[in-house]
């Protein structure tokens, strides 16, 4: 193995490492938040104190892109934010360790904790772009592991996270978040990358002011309006999500209730679903492709659509989860090939909002989707979801098609 190849190994590890703890710190957090605005007023406060972490991200994210492309180094943005979200975890775990549950706190910190990772979470994920190496495999690869990464660290972090509030309640759960941020932090430092390249109003942070950070959010948006092809792919992926999040987090659920299959039933077909993806990510990354990149990318993105439509269709518990399954597998392989053809069809100095971008087309939706699939499953059929979400995937899917600068677009080396 040669010393280069030593290196590039090492900081991907390094950034494994550094976003699988955040992921994992991030799921902890979010459970023992939830109980702690349980204990101090009605559900309705936990919805509120949960909506502003979302709000906070995506308000977040773009500038947070601006940033992750501004700094000499996408680990400098990725160690401050996580060093700041460990001290909140911390100073919570302490301020609700003497029993003190009081939820316009718990909005502050959700507001100033959502701040943050949408700040780190452009970083994070434009990392691997600069880590990768040149050729197409190079990028198929960490956009695979990418995924791993993603879907291992939400199987495992919600075991984690119910047993460490179970045991030691939110205040456990704020200090096992904050130590969990910590060593998300402490594997940055093996991350080696060589100063990345900045052009036209790229340039460095020492003179950058508030004004700067709209200027170079607002030219992101430009970048990938003028990239070819990379708009329509993320309105695509925009319709997708706001098709698929709610009818998949908070759908089979209700389906799973209403149809007697338990909470056992549920969690096997959503474990079904990741356990597609992880292996679709582990495919991708053990044979990457070698051509037909979109091609990938729209046939996964449509196997996802007509799943969809399949689980609000049928009433069998054994088809819906094979369908769960290969919808895993759909999404696992739809969305590492998208990973990769966006962040390398954009200017390298631009990837962080490229990515902000990426990022904020599967936030945005989410909170709209969960409302509406909770309303419409309740009273009505807990199919009809999943039916109309499948629907509007399709249409976004359909609009992908049709344009034959996305059916051409490959891994730019």
């Amino acid at each position: 193995m040669t010393q280069l190849q030593s290196r590039w190994r090492l900081s991907l590890a390094g950034w494994v490492g550094g976003f699988g703890f955040s992921l994992l710190a991030d799921q902890v957090f979010t459970l023992a938040l939830t109980f702690a605005a349980l204990r101090s007023g009605s559900p309705a406060s936990v919805a509120a104190v949960v909506a502003a972490v979302s709000v906070a991200r995506v308000v977040m994210l773009l500038f947070g892109g601006a940033v992750a492309d501004r700094v000499s180094h996408p680990r400098v943005s990725m160690t401050v934010t996580g060093i700041g979200r460990m001290i909140l975890m911390v100073a919570m775990a302490v301020v609700l360790s003497v029993g003190h549950y009081s939820v316009p706190l718990l909005v502050i910190i959700a507001l100033v904790a959502g701040c943050l990772d949408g700040i780190f979470q452009p970083s994070a994920t434009s990392m691997p772009t600069h880590i990768a190496t040149g050729s197409e495999s190079g990028q198929q690869r960490v956009g695979a592991l990418r995924t791993v990464v993603i879907r291992m660290s939400i199987l495992i972090g919600n075991a984690v996270a119910g047993s460490v509030v179970a045991a030691g309640g939110p205040a456990g759960g704020f200090a096992v978040a904050g130590i969990l941020f910590l060593a998300g932090v402490l594997c940055l430092p093996v991350i080696r990358l060589s100063p990345i390249a900045r052009t036209g109003g790229d340039r460095s942070t020492a003179s950058y002011s508030p004004k700067q950070l709209f200027v170079d959010a607002l030219d992101g948006l430009r970048t990938v309006r003028r990239a070819r092809g990379v708009g329509s792919v993320l309105l695509m992926v925009a319709l997708l999500n706001i098709g698929f999040a709610g009818p998949v987090t908070a759908g089979i659920p209700v389906m799973a209730a209403q149809r007697g299959w338990g909470a056992d039933g549920a969690g096997w077909v959503l474990a079904g679903f990741g356990a597609g993806a992880a292996a679709a990510g582990f495919t991708l990354i053990a044979r990457p492709l070698r051509r037909g990149y979109a091609l990938v990318m729209l046939a996964g993105t449509t196997g996802m659509a007509v799943c969809l439509i399949g689980i609000g269709l049928t009433t069998s518990y054994v088809v819906t989860l094979v369908l769960a399954i290969v919808m895993g597998v759909c999404s696992g392989s739809s969305g590492s090939v998208s990973y990769a053809l966006i962040t390398t069809n954009v200017p390298r100095e631009q990837v962080g909002r490229a990515n902000a971008l990426f990022e904020l087309t599967m936030e945005f939706g989410s909170p709209l989707s969960l409302a509406v699939t909770g309303a419409v499953a309740t009273a009505g059929h807990p199919g009809l979801p999943f039916v109309a979400g499948g629907v509007l995937a399709g249409i976004g899917v359909v609009i992908a098609w049709l344009q034959r600068r996305v059916r051409q677009l490959t891994i730019q080396q």
